[in-house]
């Protein structure tokens, strides 16, 4: 990899109104003191051709009153909210702001249509240990290979997982964890590791490292029911190499 330095001055997020992940995210960012210009917050119901499997979104929709109480947050912290219907309301909503950064705080929009429309630098937010594994369940195909968990933030260079690192964070994993419990804290560490990442980026800048045409194993498609089970039952008999 090489480095570089990265730093914006005011951000935009996006994310879907019924996703776990965008919620501990939109959360984190607003509790750590940032203003975002806009927050982009997708029905619950979006579809983009982008879109998670059936079995990713299931894990990662959350309950009405979730939605009820991000939406509450947001109204109080005062922030400009926009609820689109489409995807170039999304791209008219980031330029209206002004934002020189958005951050995709899940999988519910194709990142490369920001890249290719909006002014503004496009951040991922990933529950995928960067650069090792790629794709939407990652974490579920390094469980399988036994190794250790981490998040990750990358920019969006015109893929989805392969553009500059700007952070990574450890994801915990404990004896006696199911896999609902390992995915949960992973969405916790994203929300933490965003905000971090956006207050660095805000201040003094942060470093990125750019990702190789190929470094790591890369399991961009879902994980077959096989795997899944298959992970399930070791976790199960406690067969993890990485506890903490």
């Amino acid at each position: 990899m090489t480095a570089g330095q990265f730093q914006i001055s005011s951000l935009a997020l996006v994310g879907r109104a019924g996703s776990k992940l965008s919620t501990e995210v939109i959360r984190a960012i607003l509790e750590s003191g940032t203003r975002p210009a806009v927050v982009v917050l997708l029905p619950s119901e979006w579809k983009d051709k982008s879109a998670a499997t059936d079995a990713g979104r299931d894990s990662d929709t959350t309950d009405a009153s979730a939605v009820t109480d991000l939406r509450a947050a947001l109204t109080k912290s005062g922030v400009h909210t926009v609820t689109p219907a489409a995807t170039n309301a999304v791209v008219n909503a980031i330029r209206d702001s002004s934002a020189d950064a958005v951050l995709l705080t899940d999988d519910s929009i194709d990142p490369r249509e920001l890249a290719d429309s909006s002014p503004a630098r496009v951040l991922r937010v990933l529950p995928a240990p960067l650069p090792q594994y790629r794709g939407r369940e990652a974490l579920i195909w390094a469980l399988y290979h036994d190794e250790p968990l981490w998040v990750s933030v990358c920019l969006a260079d015109g893929s989805e997982h392969t553009g500059p690192i700007l952070g990574r964070r450890p994801v915990e994993v404990r004896a006696g964890d199911g896999l609902d419990q390992i995915l949960e804290q992973a969405r916790v560490s994203c929300a933490t590791l965003a905000a971090e990442i956006v207050i660095a980026a805000r201040a003094s800048g942060c470093q990125c490292r750019r990702q190789r045409e190929w470094e790591g194993r890369t399991f961009a498609e879902p994980p077959p029911a096989d795997i899944r089970a298959e992970v399930a039952r070791r976790l199960a008999a406690r067969e993890y190499s990485h506890y903490v």
